[in-house]
């Protein structure tokens, strides 16, 4: 903890405490790893973990406990490898300030008072009727900074059918369908993020076919990802994009202005998922035999990724609880055809995962 220093009674120097909202934002500072690769970290862990569980099955530790302790070991726990995750964070270290000064009468407080705080700070979150999202999001930006386990904490239970991101309209729609209309149609075709979108270069879109393109992406946490583009319409406007940025001599498919807006491209990334989803669905089912084609994608993706698909296809994915109770009032479906979801999830999403790919872009 950073102290000033001023005088007191005697000369001698008493230490200042800095505002807890200004430490919390240097610990998180502290942690940006902007350009490393989140994938290699991951694989470091998972070496790491499986090296310490298999000293301690020697030592006649049982599997369930030799994995428990294992889980603590995590090379990236204190790494943040997304600049929008780092403002995030830091904007809800503020608001922990300004939660210690309107509760505790003070925002000069050392780090390790602060974790005396955090559940109260999680209580005064929810009392302002905030979504669940937001206090998680608070919540996981004070623990990463104090280096806590969020799990050690009481929260509200995240229901992804209230999640009202990318529903409601934006204030400024009107001049956005004119002034955004390139950057809208360029990410309901391939469904990127905004900053995937922006650093997206015309030599990165590969044309394999008249139906089919990859377009080559390094996503949140330095993941490389590969979005496929499917259908002759869709790749043929692609192509004209690419054609047209050429052709003005520039290197990145959209210019600065193209992106110099509030428009939700995150509304179109979820559209070109459930476009996805549709047309694989559409192709199952005039095609049965194709099911066989989109499985062996989904496991070639997944070797690729080095990751292990722990779902199982020929079972549909299906929202349970409160989510479908809430889908089912809002007649939306609850059942999903898991091969198309995963599918979705491999070449559009890149989450790897049927439920974020449903909670998240499916269902909105």
């Amino acid at each position: 903890t950073r102290h000033l220093y001023f005088p007191k009674e005697g000369g001698l120097l008493m230490p200042r405490i800095q505002n807890i909202g200004f430490q919390l934002k240097q610990s998180l500072r502290a942690m940006a790893a902007f350009g490393e690769s989140k994938k290699a970290y991951k694989e470091e862990t998972s070496r790491l973990r499986t090296e310490y569980k298999n000293r301690l099955l020697s030592q006649g530790y049982s599997k369930k406990d030799a994995h428990k302790m294992a889980q603590s070991i995590c090379t990236y726990r204190d790494k943040i490898f997304s600049q929008s995750t780092l403002s995030a964070y830091q904007k809800a270290a503020g608001v922990f300030e300004q939660f210690c000064q309107e509760t505790l009468g003070t925002k000069r407080l050392t780090l390790e008072d602060a974790k005396n705080h955090v559940q109260e700070f999680v209580d005064w979150n929810i009392s302002k009727d905030l979504t669940p999202q937001t206090v998680h999001l608070r919540l996981s930006a004070i623990c990463k900074a104090l280096k806590l386990n969020i799990s050690d904490y009481e929260k509200p239970i995240r229901h992804y059918a209230d999640a009202t991101r990318s529903i409601k309209s934006a204030q400024n729609d009107a001049y956005n369908a004119v002034h955004a209309e390139k950057a809208l149609t360029a990410n309901r075709i391939i469904g990127l993020r905004r900053n995937e979108l922006a650093r997206l270069q015309c030599s990165d879109i590969h044309f394999i076919s008249e139906e089919r393109a990859e377009v080559y992406t390094i996503g949140k946490g330095g993941k490389h990802n590969v979005n496929i583009v499917s259908g002759r319409e869709k790749v043929s406007a692609l192509k004209m994009m690419v054609q047209e940025a050429e052709s003005r001599y520039n290197r990145y498919l959209l210019d600065k202005t193209d992106l110099n807006n509030d428009a939700d491209l995150h509304h179109e990334r979820a559209e070109c998922a459930k476009d996805v989803y549709n047309s694989v669905c559409a192709d199952m089912a005039a095609h049965p035999e194709r099911r066989t084609y989109y499985q062996n994608e989904i496991f070639r993706i997944f070797a690729e990724n080095g990751k292990t698909l722990h779902e199982n296809l020929d079972i549909p994915y299906r929202c349970r609880g409160q989510n479908r109770k809430k889908l089912e009032k809002l007649g939306k479906p609850t059942v999903f055809d898991r091969v198309a979801v995963l599918y979705v999830s491999c070449t559009v999403t890149n989450h790897f995962r049927s439920d974020t790919t449903v909670q998240h872009y499916l269902v909105k």
